[in-house]
């Protein structure tokens, strides 16, 4: 079971940038070829812990919080934007990891359905979180972490 480490930081933002194929549009689930291109517009988080167990999310684009209890297995049917945050809490917890609670504010510079991969965007930075939280980022990452300011540019 993955937990904090004594060391993560207490508040900190990661980004993920969007992406474009420059060929194959569609092709890449029908094994066609796809040479995508990471984009810098993207999707960044403000995080800061809890105390609590509770996830809170919190986006520019949406009003309200969207709140998920990380003491329990997250179980799918959101059908709100939080769906794809709350599905990379749900895989992290499946395999075993305990997750402590965090506030988590999201902005973007990426149009939303505008074909530059947004939700994946959102995913990969909500995946970072997670990692930083329990102290499991790359080596790499952690060692240029400030409060603040880490940041992740990978998708």
């Amino acid at each position: 079971m993955n937990r904090p480490s004594s060391s993560a930081l207490e508040a900190f933002v990661v980004h993920a940038p969007g992406r474009v194929n420059l060929i194959g549009e569609h092709t890449d689930y029908n094994e066609g070829f796809v040479v995508p291109m990471a984009i810098e517009r993207g999707v960044t988080i403000t995080v800061t812990r809890r105390r609590d167990r509770m996830a809170a999310f919190r986006s520019e684009r949406e009003a309200g919080a969207a709140l998920l209890d990380l003491r329990a297995a997250l179980e799918p049917g959101r059908s709100d934007w939080a769906r794809y945050p709350a599905g990379v809490l749900a895989g992290y917890q499946q395999l075993g990891w305990e997750i402590p609670g965090f506030d988590a504010v999201i902005t973007a510079d990426l149009p939303a359905g505008g074909g530059l991969s947004s939700s994946a965007a959102l995913e990969v930075a909500t995946a970072t979180v997670i990692e930083m939280l329990c102290g499991q980022a790359p080596r790499a990452l952690r060692s240029r972490a400030t409060p603040g300011r880490a940041r992740s540019r990978g998708e």
